[in-house]
């Protein structure tokens, strides 16, 4: 849930008022007293906008490195608590595989080239990443005393993005605005890309709309007995054949096999289809014939899992 960020003067009066209204009634046990304000932000939530270019400069950053890496992210918001991410600069750094630390001289030097030869993308750096590889993207206490450190240098009407990722694609991003006083958490953050026409994004999707996985299906070779909601015996394909308990039409059952000889015993799934358009009785129920027990013989397939 979205939170406020600092306490404003009708916060503070707020609830002063409301503890001396409950110290004037209280009656203290043991001469201590304690008092619980809970601040609300109406469950507020937030969109965080990334252009196709600063996405896949961010992830490509991200699966390339192999060690710990940080970047600044050119930020703008926009309306109704939507915030754009449009371009990802890396500054000087010395990284392990499980640290950042700032070059701070080399730093300074960078913002100063970079807002000295023009470059409006130093103007608008409201945005801190950084990656933890392979590991979860908890924030470290050194992450957290970070984020107070930049926090205390934003302007009381500005905001500030900071934001983990890892190589599994899992993220924690927290966005501070400090204008409307409010901190959306991950939870609370929507995170979306605006596409290029013709970009990344799209050919991506293209591609996997022209992929498919890849699920055998083994067609009977011969049939099955059916009977009492169930099949039993019968062999299929080369993929081996199915013994034990039966199992009802549209389910999975274990399977023995998956060679060509009874003796193999490697264990599979499949799912029983039946097409009953192709059926019949028999109702001679003959002990020696092929469909005893009143039996009926259907078409179908199984489907290995």
């Amino acid at each position: 849930m979205s939170k406020i960020i600092r306490f404003t003067q009708q916060m503070l009066e707020q609830a002063k008022a409301e503890f001396e209204a409950e110290m004037r009634t209280a009656k203290l046990v043991n001469g201590t007293v304690s008092f619980k304000k809970t601040f609300t932000t109406d469950n507020a939530k937030a969109t965080l906008r990334f252009t196709e270019l600063a996405w896949c400069k961010m992830k490509a950053l991200v699966a390339e490195q192999s060690k710990e890496v940080a970047w600044h992210g050119v930020a703008e918001r926009c309306d109704d608590n939507v915030y754009l991410i449009s371009d990802i600069l890396v500054y000087p750094q010395s990284v392990t595989g499980a640290t950042i630390d700032m070059d701070t001289e080399g730093y300074a030097k960078w913002i100063q080239n970079g807002i000295s030869s023009g470059d409006e993308r130093f103007n608008h750096l409201h945005s801190q990443g950084h990656s933890h590889v392979e590991m979860a993207v908890t924030p470290s206490p050194t992450d957290l005393d970070h984020q107070k450190e930049i926090l205390s240098m934003v302007r009381d009407t500005g905001f500030y993005i900071f934001m983990i990722w890892n190589k599994k694609n899992d993220h924690n991003v927290w966005v501070y605005d400090l204008g409307k006083n409010i901190l959306f958490e991950n939870a609370d953050v929507t995170i979306e890309i605006v596409e290029t026409p013709n970009g990344v994004v799209q050919f991506l999707r293209d591609a996997s709309s022209m992929v498919k996985t890849y699920a055998p299906v083994t067609k009977f070779s011969g049939g099955s007995s059916y009977y009492n909601g169930g099949y039993s015996g019968s062999r299929y394909h080369d993929d081996g054949y199915f013994t034990g308990k039966p199992a009802q039409p549209g389910k999975s059952i274990a399977v023995t096999g998956g060679g060509k000889t009874e003796s193999e015993t490697q264990k599979k799934k499949v799912t029983a289809h039946v097409d009953r358009s192709r059926s019949f009785d028999d109702d001679t129920d003959d002990p020696n014939g092929p469909f005893y027990y009143n039996d009926r013989y259907y078409g179908g397939y199984y489907e290995m899992e």
